[in-house]
């Protein structure tokens, strides 16, 4: 089974990483947002979750979380303490991300605590970054596949 994944507002990045990260496994970055598994909310957008399985959405940005209505599960990345997924130290050439609390998966797994290293190539906007990682680990790839394919 694919699992589909549609990105709002500011796409461009977002929608990269996630293709490079599933290259190998069956994801499909979705451009139709009305019958998609998983839906990032990255920037401004207007979209309501409707049908999907889970919402990522950034804390940060409080404008998003209007897309939430809707959604069976809500997760949250960002660059505050109260995010499910945040960067606790981010440098030039890579990222510290952390699991924050128990994260479900679409696939109905559940992803402990923990945290994990991640590189950055040079231009990469460590939002999106941390925006593609959260929807990587809710479709269920590892921390280790995700560093791996970073």
């Amino acid at each position: 089974m694919s699992i589909k994944i549609s990105v709002t507002g500011d796409k461009g990045q977002v929608s990269g990483i996630l293709q490079k990260l599933f290259t190998r496994d069956k994801c499909e970055i979705a451009e139709s947002l009305t019958m998609c598994d998983v839906l990032v909310a990255h920037g401004e957008s207007s979209t309501k979750a409707n049908h999907a399985r889970a919402v990522v959405v950034n804390s940060d940005d409080k404008g998003a979380f209007s897309c939430t209505e809707g959604a069976r599960m809500v997760i949250t990345y960002g660059f505050n303490s109260r995010a499910c997924v945040t960067a606790s130290s981010v440098s030039k050439d890579s990222m510290q991300v952390c699991v924050q609390r128990s994260l479900p998966c679409v696939n109905g797994n559940v992803l402990e605590q923990q945290e994990f290293s991640l590189p950055l190539s040079n231009g990469d906007d460590p939002e999106a970054v941390l925006a593609a990682t959260t929807a990587a680990l809710v479709c269920g790839l590892t921390p280790n596949k995700i560093s791996e394919e970073n």
